[in-house]
């Protein structure tokens, strides 16, 4: 008999073979895929952290704050994620026990790789107030493992091993067995490696070790307990109020916060807190009657994490670049600096409130304002004159560059009038009446050897436009004195300079004026001496009546056996008599020169014109000046306590009388015969303000202070940077 196949089917023994056959490959195919799923599970564990620790270095970058991924065991199947400046506050956590069951992550030591702590870093991060080891000994636990990105991208370790070539490695396996530390067999392993630079990098096996590969490894001592993230919403406030900086010496009536000058700036200082950890942002707001004002920053930005801890001392707290109220401690804190200006239409007396919204990275805001409602108000302008030497640009000491500059009397708003022009040095700026001029010179030595100084006189606008030379002259630096000084109508300009250039020796008092082309004439002539020079300096017109100008004549002999004299005069100027000038019209004082210099120190008018003030023999004398007659008796006021005293000044109300002694020592002598002070030492230069009550002070060390003239009060208004020299002038417009 034939067995013979069905037209519709198989036979039963065809049945029974290909289900046999099924069941034998089906064995094979679960095999291969159990190995290949074994396999799978550590490149992928090891694949998801390697881009989870390029994420976490992009966001250190892009936040400008650390950002830590942290293990919490040698051996762990999860990590977390840390970062926030102020502290480090847990973000988010991920637990693979079920995604990858077989497969774990490691740290461990092997080739002779050292343990890492983390240290302190000088130059990490950038915003230069981080200190990185007390940032991370914020964090959940001191014994996890942690990989910390700064905001340069760059890698600290905590508790992990640093290898040869600057790098950690972490270890990603199904199991490892290993021998304190150093791995001697692991299933399937990869390694991630993280150079100190910020590089990350995976490769396939155990990176520097001799491990056997085995079989996928019983998972043993897995530590997986990740904290929570935290915190909770409602922990963003202020720090303290919104305040101006630097901060105002007098706060004014009516809930005043502070003022402006329509042409000036204010710098508003928000300080925030935040439980987060951060980063925070701002957008400032301006509200007044001309419109917003002008920020310098627009729109949203990013606070900045300051890390400063200042006690409440008096030389922290008198310091007005600290941002805060005079007694606040300082503790760390997001801060954020912005310069308001006032509109361009503002009027004086006018008022502006000026406010700021802060965000956090949860979505929380807050809102604070500058002090009441309208609480900056427009006034007046003040501005101070002075010269800035720069000692970053040029020369060993920065002695070859000099700033012609202003800023307002609390130390804001510079404003640099001339450049660095590779000039020895520019002294004496001026304000003319108008207070939109400032005349000043500039010089530097010429010559084959340098053996002479060339003087040149310019005038500028205020804003650093249309600078003119208006007089050129050469001759011995040491015997130069310049001046200058504005007549009443700020028309011309009076200054020192030498008489005849092919002989240098004499000085006399000459006068521009500086409409158009500039005309100079003589005012006063000085005859020549045997052995000896005449210098005719300190020039100061008038403050009234542009016919007196007054000044100090010293006669200066190289013959110590000859007497020398020197004297205070005063020179009439007409300008339909062009000779009027050519002579002085009042000699004063005519006295002996016991230290062969300069005695009578700077003569100066009283702000009315009635009276002069003067040195002679380093004692203070004022006399009184009437109808171009200078009459009456000198009046010494020579304070006690001094030494040798020069360059007296008049205050604006003409009750006090400013002098300097040979020390440096600034004394102020009152109407009544009684004298303050010393309230300054290491006097460079100084001038009354035009209150009458304060005095701007330049000091040796290169430091503007404007201090009161009791001495009761002495505030640093110095900006950043900025390096005083010379004598300053201060200007106010009228209310």
């Amino acid at each position: 008999m034939k067995a013979r196949r069905s037209g519709n089917g198989f036979t039963l023994i065809e049945l029974i073979l290909g289900f046999a056959i099924v069941g034998i490959v089906a064995g094979f195919g679960l095999y291969s895929l159990s190995g290949g799923y074994s396999s799978t599970q550590s490149r992928g564990m090891a694949e998801e952290i390697t881009e989870e620790l390029k994420a976490a270095r992009a966001q250190a970058i892009a936040e400008q704050g650390p950002v830590a991924v942290v293990f919490p065991g040698r051996r762990s199947q999860a990590f977390y994620q840390v970062s926030g400046i102020a502290k480090p506050t847990v973000r988010r956590g991920i637990n693979y026990s079920e995604t990858y069951p077989q497969s774990c992550f490691y740290w461990g030591t092997w080739e002779n790789a050292q343990p890492q702590i983390l240290a302190s870093i000088d130059d990490e991060p950038t915003n230069e107030v981080l200190n990185l080891r007390d940032w991370a000994e914020q964090l959940p636990s001191p014994a996890d493992y942690a990989i910390v990105f700064t905001p340069k991208g760059t890698v600290r370790g905590v508790n992990v091993s640093l290898f040869p070539g600057g790098e950690y490695r972490l270890v990603v396996s199904n199991g490892i067995h290993a021998d304190q530390g150093a791995p001697t067999a692991a299933s399937k392993p990869y390694t991630v490696r993280i150079s100190q630079t910020g590089s990350v990098v995976l490769e396939r096996g155990v990176r520097g070790a001799q491990v056997s590969e085995v079989p996928a490894i019983p998972l043993a001592s897995i530590s997986n307990t990740v904290p929570p993230p935290s915190p909770p919403a409602g922990g963003l406030r202020m720090q303290s109020p919104l305040s101006a900086e630097p901060i105002p010496e007098e706060v004014p009536e009516g809930g005043v916060v502070t003022v402006v000058p329509k042409e000036g700036y204010i710098t508003i200082v928000a300080r925030a807190e935040d439980a987060t950890g951060g980063p925070l942002s701002i957008t400032w707001e301006g509200r007044g009657p001309k419109g917003p004002g002008q920020f310098s920053s627009e729109g949203t930005v990013p606070m900045v994490w300051d890390a400063r801890k200042l006690d409440s001392t008096p030389e922290e707290m008198d310091n007005p670049w600290t941002g805060v109220p005079t007694g606040t401690p300082i503790t760390p804190c997001w801060v954020s600096r912005v310069n308001w200006a006032p509109p361009d239409k503002a009027e004086n007396q006018e008022r502006y409130t000026i406010s700021c919204t802060i965000r956090n990275s949860l979505g929380e805001e807050i809102q604070a304002t500058l002090g009441t409602s309208a609480s900056v108000k427009i006034v007046p302008s003040h501005r101070v004159a002075s010269i800035c030497w720069d000692t970053n640009f040029g020369g060993e000491d920065g002695w070859d560059n000099f700033y012609v500059s202003w800023l307002n009397p609390e130390g804001t708003n510079v404003i640099n009038v001339t450049t660095p022009d590779q000039v020895w040095e520019q002294l004496t700026p001026v304000w003319d009446p108008t207070g939109q001029k400032i005349a000043f010179y500039s010089g530097s030595f010429i010559g084959p050897n340098e053996e002479k100084f060339e003087a040149n006189l310019y005038i500028v606008n205020s804003d650093g436009t249309n600078m003119r030379k208006l007089f050129s002259c050469s001759g011995y630096y040491m015997d130069y004195k310049f001046g200058p000084s504005f007549s009443p109508d700020g028309a011309k300009v009076a200054f020192s300079a030498y008489q005849d250039e092919d002989n240098d020796i004499n000085s006399v008092v000459r006068v521009c004026r500086i409409a158009g082309n500039p005309t100079v004439r003589d005012v006063t002539y000085a005859p020549t001496i045997p052995n000896g020079y005449i210098d005719h300096t300190d020039v100061s017109w008038h403050p009234t009546d542009d016919k007196y100008v007054l000044y100090t004549m010293n006669e200066i002999n190289h013959d110590p056996a000859v007497e020398t004299n020197s004297g205070v005069y005063v020179a009439r100027i007409d300008d339909n008599d062009p000779q009027a000038g050519n002579q002085p019209v009042t000699e004063f004082t005519r006295i002996n020169d016991p230290y062969g210099e300069k005695v009578a120190g700077e003569a100066h008018w009283s702000y009315g014109g009635g009276k002069i003030v003067y040195c002679a023999g380093g004692k203070v004398y004022w006399r009184k000046f009437i109808s171009g007659t200078v009459t009456g008796t000198a009046t010494e006021v020579t304070p006690p306590g001094g030494g040798y005293f020069t360059t007296p000044r008049y205050s604006t109300d003409d009750s006090k009388i400013a002098v300097v002694d040979d020390e440096g020592r600034l004394f102020v002598i009152l109407v009544n015969g009684s004298s303050v002070g010393p309230i300054a030492r290491d006097v460079d230069g100084y001038n009354w303000a035009p209150d009458g009550e304060r005095l701007v002070v330049t000091d040796w060390d290169g430091q503007m202070w404007v201090v009161h003239h009791t001495g009761s009060t002495r505030r640093n208004i110095t900006p950043p940077g900025f390096n005083a020299f010379s004598t300053p002038s201060w200007w106010r417009a009228a209310p």
